[in-house]
């Protein structure tokens, strides 16, 4: 909500019909699903929270997108989850002098490839965000170096 509170008037509001992504062969879950599916992504952090700072961070990137809670800001909504995640996992904020959300939003093409090959992994039923993963990595070197 804090992403778009000040853009959009249904900012924080759940989406209630069908959303389309630009670009991408992605077709977001339905709306009825998307409370549940917010859920599962929620738990699996739970599950995982003794993965690296940089899985859960990928994962919520990927998975947030995935699901497409909102009508719009869902960009904006899932980097700013995402690193709140890396950050609440790390247990610091690691420094530098630009965040390494803030480069991959300024570079999205590599962040968009991550997100088509996790969804082509979910398609064949499993969860490996590892091409985010690298993604973030490379990013968060910028950001300390």
């Amino acid at each position: 909500m804090l992403a778009t509170m000040d853009i959009f008037d249904f900012a924080g509001q759940l989406r209630d019909g069908p959303v389309y992504i630009q670009g991408t062969g992605h077709v977001p879950p339905p709306p009825e699903q998307v409370l549940g599916e917010s859920g599962r992504m929620m738990a699996y952090i739970g599950e995982h929270w003794s993965a690296t700072p940089i899985h859960l961070c990928a994962y919520v990137l990927w998975r947030c997108n995935w699901i497409h809670p909102f009508f719009n800001g869902n960009g904006r909504t899932t980097r700013g989850l995402a690193y709140l995640t890396f950050l609440l996992r790390l247990g610091y904020e690691p420094g530098g002098r630009r965040t390494f959300i803030d480069m991959i939003s300024e570079n999205k093409q590599p962040y968009y490839d991550a997100l088509d090959c996790a969804d082509a992994a979910w398609k064949r039923g499993t969860a490996d965000v590892s091409d985010m993963e690298r993604v973030v990595t490379e990013n968060l070197a910028r950001q300390l170096g």
